[in-house]
């Protein structure tokens, strides 16, 4: 019998050193899925309700994100005046006007509103408005080249965080 404990103990600590590997990846799914802080409050299908999801399912993903790309477009086109649109800062700075804005401030904000994705996706938007407004601001005042860096920094960092936030979502 003594020759089969060795054997036996290697094979545990075998499969122990398997379930460290896993509990290792297991928690690297976890930081990313909920985010570095386990106490947060962050999005995820296993921890909605299905009231929770039904708003979540409300949103047109796919319309935000194209909506909020085709942004760039609007305004590169508005930098170069060959756009035709009646663009006003004091409009396109509300984050609540645009399909996700109302979603955001409305159905999303009752519901979801204890959620840490939600509320970062919330500032965001109203970042992304902002860069927006600024963008078209600057334009009309003559400053183009300001403008320009505006919509290739702020504004391009804005978007991207917006369309990943709403990636998250689908």
């Amino acid at each position: 019998m003594s020759i089969f404990v060795p054997v036996e103990l290697s094979r545990f600590k075998v499969s122990i050193n398997q379930n460290i590997g896993n509990v290792t990846v297991m928690l690297k799914l976890f930081k990313n899925i909920f985010g570095s802080n386990a106490n947060s409050k962050h999005i995820a299908p296993a921890m909605v309700s299905e009231n929770e999801l039904k708003i979540i399912r409300e949103l047109n993903v796919g319309a935000a994100i194209s909506a909020h790309e085709h942004w760039k477009i609007r305004l590169g086109t508005f930098l170069t005046g060959k756009s035709t649109e009646d663009l006003r800062p004091e409009v396109i700075c509300f984050d609540s006007r645009c399909d996700l804005g109302k979603w955001l401030h409305g159905p999303a904000k009752e519901q979801l509103g204890k959620y840490t994705s939600l509320q970062q996706l919330v500032a965001e938007h109203k970042s992304f408005q902002y860069q927006a407004s600024n963008v078209v601001s600057l334009t009309q005042a003559g400053k183009v080249g300001d403008a320009e860096k505006l919509l290739l920094n702020g504004f391009k960092l804005s978007s991207e965080r917006v369309i990943k936030f709403l990636r998250d979502l689908a």
